[in-house]
């Protein structure tokens, strides 16, 4: 990937090193996801489902915040 930017590399890297997402695999609503979990809520970091209608479901587009019970 190319970036072009007049800003230094070290200001565009800045807290790369410290990024580290904690991913999980859940069932949401009887569809496989992976979401970056926040307490009892996450986000929805893609759908694992092998049904295609599950990526035409508004409510599980990458990026929306999902709330389930914490197990």
């Amino acid at each position: 990937m190319i970036l072009y930017t007049p800003m230094p590399m070290e200001v565009v890297l800045e807290g790369l090193d410290s990024f580290q997402p904690q991913y999980e695999e859940t069932i949401l609503r009887g569809r496989k996801v992976l979401v970056e979990r926040e307490g009892e809520q996450a986000k929805l970091v893609r759908v694992l489902s092998t049904n295609p209608n599950d990526f035409l479901d508004p409510s599980l587009f990458p990026g929306s915040i999902v709330s389930f019970e914490t197990k």
